[in-house]
């Protein structure tokens, strides 16, 4: 079976109508995406916009707060804050002192507690106690070398003032003792340097 085309310029025609459709049909395909990635930028933009407006309205409500001498309740936390701070900027850290205790310990020497007690007080004792035993025996030499040693020692005095031996119990087959470091107070030169000095 033959087929012969008897219009030829209307089979031209049609193929280009429909590459024109293709074409028009691509373009406006392409369009689309267009509008649906700027959509999307566009959406992105404007929830970023409302979370920045959000986080700018809570800072100012902060900043007016903060300004406000009125507040008593945010008075109150920042009193309380600034106290905290003022404490732990305070605080003794023991941690130089008790390494130079470990390591001029002689052999001989068992700790078995060890407390700490600070206190402004004059009448109150202030400072370390060491209460231990011998490995053997009762003469105390040992206790007195551990209090040489940390005499000898400048981060030891850097906290306590020379120690010394407070009590022996030799009633039972190993001696019993008691060191007592006091904490180092600051001098009343010292003190009288720095008033004289500011």
């Amino acid at each position: 079976m033959y087929r012969i085309n008897l219009y030829p310029a209307g089979l031209t025609k049609r193929a280009h109508q429909s590459e024109s459709i293709r074409s028009t049909a691509l373009l406006a395909l392409l369009g689309g995406v267009n509008v649906l990635i700027l959509g999307f930028f566009f959406l992105t933009a404007m929830t970023v916009k409302g979370q920045a407006d959000v986080l700018n309205e809570r800072t100012a409500a902060l900043e007016s707060r903060l300004s406000n001498p009125g507040d008593a309740a945010l008075r109150a936390v920042t009193n309380q804050a600034r106290a905290l701070l003022e404490r732990r900027s305070s605080r003794t850290v023991w941690t130089p002192a008790l390494n130079e205790l470990r390591n001029n310990l002689p052999q001989e020497l068992v700790l078995e507690r060890l407390e700490v007690s600070t206190s402004k007080n004059e009448d109150v004792f202030s400072g370390m106690q060491l209460y231990g035993r011998l490995r053997s025996g009762k003469n105390v030499q040992p206790v007195m070398t551990c209090l040489d040693r940390l005499a000898a020692s400048p981060a030891f005095r850097a906290y306590f003032e020379r120690g010394k031996l407070d009590r022996v119990d030799n009633s039972q087959d190993v001696a019993r003792f008691v060191i007592a470091c006091p904490l180092l107070r600051p001098s009343e030169s010292d003190s009288s340097e720095g008033a004289s000095g500011g």
